[in-house]
């Protein structure tokens, strides 16, 4: 991919807790696109309580929005 003047990039940044980290990382182990090695999948770890699946997460985002400028 080539950047060209004007043209616009947007970069998003987000920061996980390590309970996030570590659902996403045992979704990722289960799905056809992991490196799962198990039979029969297994729920991903979660940080919910009374075997309900998914998890509760606060985070935070900054994205930075800018236009190229080139200088040759």
């Amino acid at each position: 991919m080539e950047l060209k003047n004007d043209d616009s990039l947007t970069v998003e940044m987000r920061a996980l807790n390590y309970e996030s980290y570590r659902y996403f990382f045992g979704v990722n182990q289960i799905t056809p696109g992991g490196q799962s090695q198990s039979a029969t999948p297994t729920n991903p770890i979660s940080n919910i309580s009374g075997g309900v699946l998914g998890f509760f997460s606060a985070n935070t985002l900054e994205v930075i929005k800018m236009k190229m400028k080139i200088v040759k």
